[in-house]
């Protein structure tokens, strides 16, 4: 069987996000994409989790951790801690 020959990519995508399924808010989101052909293939992994508390009816604290491990030997790594206070507003 042949292989096909090498190719590189490009995408651009943007839209509105829903914060969950309950219809409590939307955000403005982006994203950015590029794929270089390589002969090889690097594998990476990621995964991500978060958190919130309410602190009373109108004030949460909320915490979100977002990781991945590069190539398969995990030769390389990043990780993102993301922390916030959320305030609703009206009743």
């Amino acid at each position: 069987m042949a292989q096909n020959a090498a190719q590189h990519s490009f995408a651009v995508a943007t839209g509105l996000m829903d914060f969950d399924l309950s219809g409590t808010g939307q955000a403005w989101s982006g994203a950015v994409r590029a794929n270089l052909a390589s002969n090889e293939t690097d594998f990476t992994w990621s995964g991500a989790g978060g958190v919130r508390v309410d602190v009373s009816s109108r004030v949460s604290i909320l915490g979100e951790m977002r990781v991945r491990g590069i190539e398969v030997d995990f030769t390389g790594s990043t990780a993102e801690w993301v922390g916030g206070v959320t305030w609703r507003l009206g009743t």
